[in-house]
């Protein structure tokens, strides 16, 4: 671990995310694809854009979902907004108002998005191992929302 508790797999994602180029959406996907594809039993990463009272799916990576829209307030990523918290769930199963993207997710954990202190959108990442999520994992997760931010704002002004 380095001295501020980031683990260099950690630092090494935020170094990646750092170096994208090009367009917001294309930017917001290759972070999705990143995290995906680096982070142990990330099973689906996503972007939920905040439109008024919902959430809008942005991009993604992992199994297609049919939660395109999301009221604030209902399963962990309205929840989460609602409570202006971010949220990590070790067992799902344990949630009343969970809305199950995939039959195999055990946990999640979803984590606002700012621009200006304003919330303007979440990443939603499960995993299909029960308590798969980590402080360390919402520490990483909080980094890159501050990296991702300006490029959210603009997409959930689009949304």
């Amino acid at each position: 671990m380095s001295s501020n508790g980031i683990s260099e797999l950690h630092e090494n994602v935020i170094d990646q995310v750092l170096d994208l180029n090009g367009s917001p959406e294309v930017i917001l996907q290759a972070t999705c694809d990143l995290l995906h594809d680096t982070m142990p039993n990330w099973s689906w990463v996503g972007i939920y854009f905040l439109q008024g009272d919902q959430l809008i799916l942005g991009p993604y990576q992992g199994p297609e979902t049919e939660h395109e829209k999301i009221k604030v307030g209902e399963g962990v990523c309205g929840t989460a907004i609602k409570e202006n918290k971010n949220m990590i769930v070790n067992d799902v199963s344990t949630i009343e108002n969970y809305i199950a993207c995939a039959p195999n997710t055990k946990s999640e954990i979803v984590v606002l998005i700012r621009y200006q202190d304003q919330v303007v959108g979440q990443f939603d990442v499960d995993s299909d191992n029960a308590a798969n999520f980590s402080e360390q994992d919402e520490k990483l997760l909080l980094e890159v929302a501050d990296l991702v931010g300006p490029y959210c704002r603009v997409l959930s002004a689009k949304a």
